[in-house]
């Protein structure tokens, strides 16, 4: 189901800070985002933009639509850097439910 928000239903950017202060305080360095082209439209400011003013740059924090060509060499390569790296890496989507779900 397509979700469709007005800009004041958004999700805040008052609501992405603290979650980057928890990964931080969790010690967390790079975040592999699940979230689709539309999905990205949720948030009232870029989630990008976002995200580098607390610390995660496009060298740490990289979106991979899963319903796209090629996602899955983006997922590969975004552990793999994570890895090299030795940093901690935090997969997220919409939700938490369905795509980036432990359960």
């Amino acid at each position: 189901a397509s979700h469709c928000l007005r800009r004041n239903q958004a999700v805040s950017t008052e609501e992405v800070i603290p979650w980057c202060q928890f990964m931080q305080e969790k010690g967390v360095k790079r975040i592999l985002s699940l979230l689709g082209d539309d999905e990205v439209e949720w948030y009232a400011e870029p989630i990008a933009d976002s995200l580098a003013a607390h610390g995660f740059d496009g060298n740490h924090y990289t979106r991979a639509g899963v319903f796209v060509d090629g996602a899955v060499e983006v997922m590969l390569d975004a552990f793999k850097r994570a890895d090299a790296a030795g940093e901690k890496i935090v997969v997220h989507c919409s939700g938490g439910g369905g795509r980036a779900s432990l359960g």
